[in-house]
């Protein structure tokens, strides 16, 4: 059985306070993640498909799908976060990738700009131009997203 002397027990208190302020300040080094979740409409509609990411402030993207009812939901850490939102014509796009495909080595492809699949305005799904930002806080966040033809 051991024994702890009491000229110990200063230097095993000390040692005791240093683990728990090491514990601490590891996992409070962390930003928490939190759910985000809403539904995108666009002109007042639900949005059927499409991604969600959200730049949060660890610098990081995150992103989600957006359901058929256009619902959404991803983990996202706490602060504020950048939004920006995509939805393509997969058919449009897949029949103009077939296409060039089935003409590799004939003739250069035509250019393909965004605007050509996209179903909302490219600027949603650029950083800088979305103009879509949410505070995130512990706890579920709801944060619905209304997007305009305009």
């Amino acid at each position: 059985m051991n024994i702890v002397r009491r000229s110990d027990r200063p230097r095993i208190v000390q040692l005791g306070l240093l683990a728990l302020l090491l514990c601490v300040s590891i996992s409070g080094c962390g930003r928490s993640m939190t759910e985000v979740s809403g539904t995108v409409r666009y002109n007042g509609k639900p949005l059927p498909s499409g991604t969600i990411q959200f730049l949060g402030a660890d610098g990081v993207p995150h992103s989600g799908k957006i359901q058929p009812d256009g619902t959404y939901s991803v983990q996202v850490p706490t602060g504020t976060a950048k939004i920006i939102v995509s939805c393509v014509d997969e058919s449009r796009l897949n029949k103009f990738t077939a296409q060039s495909t089935a003409n590799r080595g004939r003739t250069a492809p035509p250019s393909s700009p965004a605007e050509k699949f996209s179903l909302i305005p490219t600027r949603y799904a650029d950083w800088d131009s979305s103009g879509l930002m949410v505070n995130v806080t512990h706890g579920k966040t709801v944060h619905d997203i209304d997007l305009t033809s305009h």
